[in-house]
């Protein structure tokens, strides 16, 4: 009985109310499709493309499988993973830093798992962060033990080659990191399948 009390008081209520905003703004999702088969039609030159992003709340990766087929160019959805940020502040270079070695990670598990069958599998992934690509490029190792493991981590997951730049205004991720409502999604569904 205590306890019902106890929850009905100061943090507690704030978060109970974001709970059940939550919750009812689900019902906003159930209008959101995705096909699983991502190509229907004969394609050629299979392309995988892995965003990558981070802020102060998360960091994340989605991928997207581009292909030529006999009339056009297709994109198709594959998958995203993201994280929640840590708890004690951390500065944007890593944080961007761990949304890049999710997003090689991401890269590395598809293309032994669900790509694993295509021979001519080409990937490029995209960073908003020219920093975390400098260290990705950079030949001399950083001093810091957090970023040298990290950067060694991602250069065993992809090649130096396959790392791009990508403004953040483009970037697909960006929808990953910034927390955003059911309906504010919704509004950006096209952009991000």
């Amino acid at each position: 009985m205590e306890s019902k009390h106890y929850l009905r008081r100061g943090p507690f209520k704030q978060l109970q109310k974001i709970w059940i905003k939550w919750i009812n703004e689900l019902q906003d999702m159930t209008q959101i499709t995705i096909t699983r088969q991502y190509i229907k039609e004969t394609v050629n030159n299979i392309h995988l493309h892995v965003f990558c992003d981070s802020s102060q709340l998360a960091y994340g990766a989605v991928a997207y499988m581009r292909c030529n087929t006999t009339f056009e160019t297709k994109c198709a959805f594959v998958m995203s993973k993201s994280k929640v940020a840590f708890v004690k502040q951390q500065t944007l270079p890593r944080l961007e830093l761990l949304g890049t070695l999710l997003g090689a990670q991401l890269s590395n598990y598809l293309s032994r798992t669900i790509l694993h069958n295509i021979k001519s599998l080409q990937t490029t992934l995209w960073n908003d962060s020219k920093v975390v690509l400098s260290w990705i490029t950079n030949p001399k190792q950083s001093r810091q033990q957090f970023i040298r493991h990290r950067v060694q981590l991602i250069k065993d997951y992809t090649s130096q080659a396959t790392w791009r730049y990508c403004p953040s205004t483009l970037n697909p991720a960006d929808l990953v990191t910034r927390g955003l409502d059911c309906k504010s999604f919704m509004h950006k569904e096209k952009e991000w399948f």
